[in-house]
């Protein structure tokens, strides 16, 4: 008759180091979340700046330019954006139609008429998110890497 015995040795030591890994990892993943979303929040503002992509008039949409994380655990999600409503409309276009007959108003000066008025997209939020995704990966990385050597798994 054959017998196999196998002994693992820090057994309870390794359990406990992956107990404070869990206990750590919403803590990590929420620093993480939040570096990432003030780089693309200062991104997005510089975005709003100098006339590129938008003329600035009011500072309005630069200034609400806010982040949020929602969730806990597992089911966390970070958000970059704007409630100014007309955020939405300069990051992905839009037609706007008249209701009645014509809409009417000024440009420079000079009053016009129009059954439709195309806004053009002028993104400035998606190139701030795409323009920092390296380092957005690179903070996730390096956060779960200190806290896995914190903890003593790495």
């Amino acid at each position: 008759m054959l017998k196999m015995q196998t002994i693992i040795r820090g057994g309870k030591e390794t359990a406990a180091k992956f107990q404070r890994a869990a206990a750590e990892e919403e803590r990590t993943m929420r620093r993480s979340m939040q570096k990432s979303l003030r780089l693309v929040q200062r991104s997005a503002k510089r975005n709003l700046t100098g006339g590129h992509p938008l003329h600035v008039r009011s500072s309005r949409l630069r200034r609400s330019v806010d982040i949020d994380i929602r969730g806990s655990g597992r089911k966390m999600e970070g958000r970059a954006g704007t409630n100014v409503v007309y955020g939405p409309v300069h990051e992905y276009g839009a037609t706007i139609k008249a209701k009645g007959d014509a809409m009417r108003f000024q440009i420079k000066g000079h009053w016009v008429s129009a059954q439709e008025v195309k806004i053009p997209k002028q993104s400035w939020l998606e190139p701030a998110f795409v323009s920092n995704r390296e380092r957005i990966n690179y903070y996730f990385g390096r956060d779960t890497s200190t806290m896995l050597h914190r903890v003593g798994l790495q």
